[in-house]
């Protein structure tokens, strides 16, 4: 007889949390790869052009799979709640969520995450931009 595998709540979560980021890529690499097959004309193209068209839209397909695999990677970070101050340990709820799109060189990333505001130290942040190590500018 053989015994059931047992995981641990927080195991299950991950797993789950990278399948669905991981289906939510494949349907988008779908989308992106029917963009690329309209963009090229003709019943029989050459090798050439498939892969002008697909260099072109390069940046597209790599942004998206970075944008993934940060989700996948920091979900923890960007469902994040609550967070104590960093510098009066007072426990802060999350505003947001709050959107951004930084630019690297594999393409752009979108990245929604919360924002955190102190009000007695008049200081706010975003913690996932932190662990990510972003800078303030749109290039990364």
């Amino acid at each position: 007889m053989e015994h059931a595998k047992v995981i641990s709540l927080e195991e299950f979560r991950h797993e789950r949390v990278q399948a669905e980021a991981r289906q939510r890529l494949h349907e988008r690499i779908d989308r992106w790869l029917d963009r690329v097959e309209a963009g090229v004309k003709g019943e029989s193209p050459t090798l050439e052009q498939l892969a002008k068209e697909v260099f072109a839209m390069r940046h597209e397909l790599t942004g998206m799979v970075t944008e993934a695999l940060v989700e996948q990677r920091h979900v923890n970070a960007m469902e994040r709640r609550t967070i104590p101050c960093p510098h009066c340990g007072r426990l802060l709820r999350g505003r947001g969520p709050h959107s951004r799109t930084v630019e690297t060189m594999v393409g752009s990333v979108f990245l929604t995450r919360p924002y955190f505001y102190c009000v007695g130290c008049q200081d706010g942040f975003y913690p996932l931009d932190e662990t990510l190590q972003l800078s303030e500018h749109r290039k990364q």
